[in-house]
């Protein structure tokens, strides 16, 4: 195959010749496409390669696609081989071929050579580099020479942290890290006008080379960008070159969490995805399953395939989330209604109506809301009773999940055509942990639903009441920390606000003895509250509503749990990463396994929720400062300088492992044809770098081509693009996704969000009323923003019932679009309904007080 290949390439070589350059193959297939800085005197060529086959078994080794590092002149001067670094890894991953009967993996290789001057560059001064690979002339300008060595969120920092820096660190391949010699100034430039903004000098933060499994490998400086106000900008740093570009403030803010959020939306399950609401379309997918009630492989929860018996009887099912690249909904998704139903009543008040674009969008309910309540469908359906079970002993027990007998194969399946249409799921059996799990999303969901449905919120804890008898008739009491989030919820759903019959009520005494058990006195693990550690079995999330409901409490529980909280961050949690101990916001030290290494969300979450419950100004920064932190590093502040998230940032994963992304990144459909090319899915949060490598020959396809090779990486750099690395490139929405949106969504708050308004921002649900309001819940204040033609209107607030509860005269609009209605403080919380009229016109919108 490689003759075949170099002689439709080359044809005036002869076969002889052929042999004799062999291991150039690749090396002549490579040019130069751009070149950047490392340092002062360090300039960084970008070698792109051809597709190249990567065959499963009998492949070429690293070194025959290895660039040449013979023959490289800068200005004519020759570089010596060993002052020249190289690193290579993958930058693209079609889906696999075969070829002569066997298996191949086409991907695109970029290598990257640091040539090493003998002087420092010059402001203004065109250098010529001769290779092998050609010639390309760079002119260096430190203003738009973008360097490599500078990592910044390429996103934007939160406004209300007090905490912002970039990092510099060199790091050119095989050649490893340097200090600089001398510490060079910077500026912080307005990326619009080109003023400068804020001037300092670098920092050194310190010596983090080294191959650990938390380091950079870096000698890492400094840049505080902490007193940066809303804007857009870069860095410069005198004669090294540029950052990428970032912002800082909520216009940023607001985009991050929305992405990640409508992220979860693209993973739904049962449902299709289509204009308005989002450019990557698909139709709806596994709308009925068999209850085959599968035990699990080996007897564990949630584990194997299933294959569904022929004539098997199908049951309508809708909710719930594709586990990633597959498209199975697994046990393991508890943990997604979990965090986000406690994220959303801790911080209530940073979400609206119509914040997201989803289906249900000015629906009244905030889409945060909405979305959770998509995430805990599925769990409703799993449940069964009279209408899906002919056995009431089982009445109240909540399946594990749905998976069909394989996993989807990229390139082929989609989530509306699996495997030809020919993939039926069936469900696993009913379990302790899902049935304990459901008892409180029903319960909690029941409590945060009832402003909005009060019929919904009964249905809800209907069902909560059931699974819980279902788990009391089985004896259940191994899975501790859904019993106790159960029982917590289910207190604070049927608390009467007598002392005496709060304290003695039975669920809150199993809540009190669990809390006390395995939190308080630390329990035995994995039923410990361990910050950080996703195998442990108790999150903030499995008490947090007992700190902020206003119920009858144990008050020294409380206390002990607040300590418990505090310590998990003053000790930096499981992981114990502090700010200030580790040149980047990672959160990981420990372990870096899968989905560790970019799930910041787990690792700021005792923090979040301090940040929540806290009542001393300082404290609570310090809490948002440390949340705001590791919020950058997914997003581009992290060594390689990468957006390990889809949608964000300018250097982004190309190549996740997420199936149904292969339709829109290559424009193609799976029963043929094509649409337009709009690139991956966004929102999906890869695994980044991970500790251990593979030795499955799919990983290893690429894999195989990083180099420096994977052991001989800081911890913090094993990582390459190519989706079938699945322990880099996948990523699953309960162990990465899911924990960063509820991070972002305590970075960002709708309601305090004053940025002007779109009406072109938001799909039309309103179109009966035209108009939109916001923010929606509000405390004190609305906006409603519409086509208002006259000078004086008048407004009528109504509540739930119809009785008029407040009326406002000669309401001037602000301008033609805009109207402002304050001094709402007085209206109780609850649904009202708001009646606008003038100039012939009247508008009518609801609207939720909190």
């Amino acid at each position: 195959m490689l003759k075949f290949k170099i002689n439709i390439m080359y044809k005036h070589f002869t076969v002889a010749l052929v042999l004799t350059i062999i291991s150039y193959t690749t090396m002549l297939g490579q040019q130069i496409t751009k070149i950047e800085t490392s340092s002062s005197n360090i300039l960084v060529v970008h070698l792109e390669s051809d597709w190249i086959n990567i065959p499963e078994n009998n492949r070429l080794p690293y070194d025959n696609y290895k660039p040449d590092i013979q023959n490289w002149t800068v200005n004519n001067t020759a570089i010596a081989p060993n002052s020249i670094g190289v690193h290579s890894g993958v930058i693209d991953e079609n889906k696999t071929t075969h070829i002569n009967y066997k298996l191949h993996f086409p991907v695109k290789m970029e290598h990257k050579v640091y040539l090493t001057l003998d002087s420092n560059l010059i402001e203004g001064q065109t250098y010529n580099i001769s290779s092998t690979y050609g010639n390309f002339n760079i002119t260096f300008n430190q203003n738009s020479t973008l360097c490599e060595s500078i990592k910044v969120n390429q996103v934007g920092y939160a406004a209300g942290s007090n905490v912002r820096y970039a990092n510099f660190g060199i790091f050119a391949g095989d050649k490893g890290s340097q200090q600089l010699s001398s510490i060079p100034n910077f500026s912080v430039k307005d990326a619009d006008t080109n003023t400068t903004v804020y001037s300092g000098t670098l920092t050194y933060w310190g010596d983090d080379t080294g191959n650990g499994k938390a380091q950079s490998g870096e000698f890492v400086y400094r840049m505080d960008l902490a007193s940066l106000t809303d804007g857009k900008y870069y860095i410069e740093i005198e004669g090294i070159g540029r950052s990428f570009s970032f912002g800082v403030g909520q216009e940023y803010s607001k985009k991050i969490a929305s992405t990640h959020l409508r992220g979860m939306y693209h993973q739904r399950c049962g449902i299709a995805l289509e204009s308005p609401y989002t450019e990557y379309q698909r139709g709806a997918c596994h709308l009925q399953i068999a209850h085959t009630q599968y035990i699990g492989e080996n007897n564990r929860e949630g584990q194997g395939f299933i294959t569904v018996p022929n004539n098997a009887q199908m049951f309508n099912v809708m909710g719930g989330y594709h586990d990633a690249a597959d498209y199975d909904r697994r046990v393991f998704h508890t943990t997604i209604p979990l965090l986000m139903l406690n994220y959303y009543e801790a911080f209530e008040n940073h979400f609206i109506d119509n914040q997201y674009n989803i289906p249900e969008s000015g629906n009244g309910i905030p889409d945060f809301l909405d979305e959770t309540m998509w995430g805990l469908k599925i769990w409703e359906y799993l449940q069964l009773d009279s209408s899906n079970s002919s056995d009431p002993s089982k009445y109240g027990g909540v399946m594990g999940g749905t998976e069909t007998r394989r996993h989807p194969t990229y390139g082929v399946d989609r989530a509306d055509d699996e495997i030809n249409g020919n993939a039926v799921y069936g469900t696993y059996a009913v379990y302790e942990s899902t049935t304990y799990a459901s008892a409180g999303f029903f319960a909690q969901a029941s409590r945060l639903i009832a402003p909005y449905n009060p019929q919904k919120s009964t249905e809800l804890l209907n069902r909560a009441v059931l699974a819980w008898d279902y788990c009391e008739r089985q004896n259940f009491n191994e899975r501790k920390g859904f019993k106790m989030y159960a029982a917590l919820q289910l207190y604070l759903s049927t608390a009467t606000g007598n002392t005496n019959n709060d304290l003695n009520n039975p669920y809150h005494i199993v809540f009190r003895s669990i809390a006390n058990s395995n939190i308080v006195n630390q329990g035995s693990y994995p039923y410990q509250y361990l910050v950080g550690n996703n195998d442990s079995k108790i999150y903030t999330s499995h008490f947090i509503s007992y700190l902020l409901s206003n119920v009858t409490k144990d008050n020294s529980l409380v206390s002990a749990l607040k300590v418990k909280m505090k310590n998990q961050v003053n000790t930096g949690g499981y992981m114990g990463w502090k700010p200030n101990n580790y040149p980047y916001a990672q959160g990981v030290t420990q372990f870096s396994g899968w989905g560790s290494a970019t799930a910041q969300g787990r690792y700021a979450d005792a923090a979040a929720f301090m940040y929540r419950i806290s009542t001393d100004p300082n404290e609570k920064q310090g809490y948002f400062d440390i949340v705001s932190q590791l919020g950058d590093y997914s997003l581009g502040l992290n060594p390689l300088s990468q957006s390990y998230v889809t949608g964000l940032g300018t250097k982004q994963v190309n190549s996740p492992l997420h199936a149904d992304s292969y339709w829109t990144k290559y424009g193609k459909l799976p029963q043929g044809g094509s649409q337009p090319i709009i690139g991956n899915v966004p929102g999906i949060v890869v695994y980044g770098p991970t500790e251990g490598i593979s030795g499955m020959p799919y990983q290893t396809a690429v894999s195989d081509y990083l180099y420096p090779h994977w052991g001989d990486l800081p911890g913090q750099r094993r990582w390459t693009d190519g989706w079938s690395l699945v322990n880099s490139n996948e990523f699953t929405t309960w162990e990465t996704m899911v924990w960063n949106t509820c991070m972002y969504a305590v970075l960002y708050n709708a309601q305090n969000d004053t940025s002007s308004l779109d009406i072109d921002d938001y799909s039309s649900n309103n179109t009966n009323s035209k108009i939109l309001i916001y923010p929606n819940p509000t405390l004190d204040q609305l906006t409603l923003i519409g086509d208002f033609e006259g000078s004086k209107y008048s407004c009528i607030i109504y509540d739930i019932n119809g009785r008029t509860v407040k009326k406002i005269i000669n309401v001037t609009p602000i301008n033609t679009s805009k109207i402002k209605l304050t001094n709402l403080s007085k209206l109780p919380t609850g649904i009202y309904t708001l009646s606008l009229t003038g100039n012939n016109k009247k508008y009518n919108v609801k609207f939720i007080k909190i």
